[in-house]
Parts: structure tokens; sequence; C-alpha cells
């Protein structure tokens, strides 16, 4: 943490998402089982204009979906990446196709996975993000997003912040358009490069998550700025995970409380 309570000067705040800016509820990665996951599948696969599967046949679909996923991460290990991201348009494409879509289209994975994510991932603003979000903005700060995440999540944060975000899309990085997830450090890299094409260092960005090993750890290694959001309704880090987390320069319970941290870099 910062032993002297001076204000962190930066240009960039860079934002994890899940956990952070937003509150969820499911668990990572997206493959993992979700409560109301047959259910869920078989209104996906009605929300792509196909019949609505029965019970036993979504469930196949869903084992195999999810194999598609788990398939494509090992893909991804053999070829040398230990944290691979697969774009999960693939999986439904396939899921899709079995349902009946010859082949589908965009616009039927598109509503196929923004349906499964709404019923197995409600997400919702985190307490604070949109009263600090305008502030940052109103101060000039870029702000730019580090997150793992799908290729859906973009237009749901766009959704969520509309009116308090100005996101400046080259700062913004996501697992599935690099194909790499945190806390790799092949990510920070892009996140290094992306803050030198505008001539800045690692040091002139923050980064703000909720978890020391995605976030704060990997960050710091890569020469950013951290902070630490530990989300007072999440359960309680084991020791380890709180050790980590506190090598932060400062630990926030409040979003709000970041505005009042930080220095524009001039």
């Amino acid at each position: 943490m910062n032993p002297t309570g001076q204000p962190i000067r930066v240009r960039a705040v860079l934002w994890d998402v899940f956990g952070t800016l937003v509150a969820a509820r499911a668990a990572e990665p997206v493959e993992l089982d979700r409560p109301n996951g047959v259910a869920a599948m078989r209104a996906a696969v009605a929300a792509a204009g196909l019949p609505e599967p029965d019970e036993a046949t979504a469930k196949r679909l869903l084992q195999r979906w999810q194999h598609e996923i788990r398939h494509a991460r090992a893909e991804g290990r053999r070829r040398g990446e230990p944290f691979p991201e697969p774009d999960v348009r693939a999986a439904w494409q396939t899921i899709l196709q079995a349902a009946g879509a010859a082949p589908p289209s965009p616009v039927q994975v598109a509503c196929a996975a923004d349906t499964w994510e709404r019923l197995t991932n409600p997400v919702g603003p985190m307490p604070g993000a949109h009263d600090v979000l305008r502030r940052l903005t109103q101060a000039g700060f870029a702000l730019g997003i580090a997150s793992n995440a799908q290729f859906d999540t973009p237009a749901r944060i766009a959704a969520l912040f509309t009116d308090a975000a100005r996101w400046d899309e080259d700062l913004c990085v996501w697992s599935w358009q690099i194909g790499v997830a945190k806390p790799s450090p092949t990510f920070y890299d892009v996140v290094r490069r992306r803050l030198a094409a505008r001539g800045w260092t690692p040091a002139e960005a923050l980064m703000v998550g909720n978890s020391p090993r995605n976030d704060i750890a990997p960050a710091a290694r890569a020469g950013l700025r951290t902070v630490w959001f530990r989300d007072p309704d999440a359960p309680a880090p084991d020791p380890d995970t709180e050790r980590v987390g506190r090598t932060a320069e400062h630990v926030l319970t409040n979003l709000v409380g970041l505005s009042q941290l930080l220095r524009r870099a001039v």
C-alpha cells in the first residue's frame, strides 16, 4: 500500500470488469457450470429463432458447448499459452448448427450468447461505479478496460455506463479479442504496447481490479500502478490472496474513494 498517502498521478485508469465495475455472480471461466444452465440453453436456442429444445436435449447441447470451449482452451495451452481465451462464438456456431441452424448467422449467434449471459450471469453496476467513472471522465483521465471477457461484454458495459464513461477504445483490452487471458504476461504486454502507442509509460496507467492474482500482481510486474478493489460484499479472501492484494498501492472497499486518490499527470 502507499505508505505516504500521496495521490497517484496517472494519465489512464484501466478497469477490470467482473467483480470490479460490475457485480456478477457467475463462476469463471465461462464454460463452468452456472446456475440455471440447462434452462438458459433452452432459452438461448429459442432466442436464435430455432425450436426450443426439451430439457434432455438442452442438457446435451450444454455439455457439448462446454466441451467445445474446454477443447479450445486445451488447444491454446498445447500451443504454449497457459491462459488461452477462445472466442465462444465458434462454440455457439457448433451448438446452433446441431440444434438445426444450417449454418447459424452472426445475428443468431449473438442472440443466443446474449440470452445465455443474461440468464446465467446477471450483472449490475458496482455501487459507486457510475459516480467515479463520471468524475474521472470529467477530470480528463483516459479510461480503458483490461478484462477477461467475451464478445458480448463490450455492449453490456456500454449500456450500463452510457451516461457515465467515455471509453478510449485503444485502451480497451479484451481477452476474447487477443486470445489470451489475465494473468498472462502476454495480456499485459498488449496493455503496455497500447500505452506506448500513445507515448505513455506503464507507470502512467493505473489498474483497478478485484483479483490480486489476475489484476494486481501481473499489472505491477508490468510496471502499472495498482489499486485493489476489495468488494465488502464478496467472500473474505484466503490469507495468501489477502497478502498479494495488499501489495497494491491502495486497497479500496468503495469505488467512489478512487477519485480522491488520483491526480491527473500532465
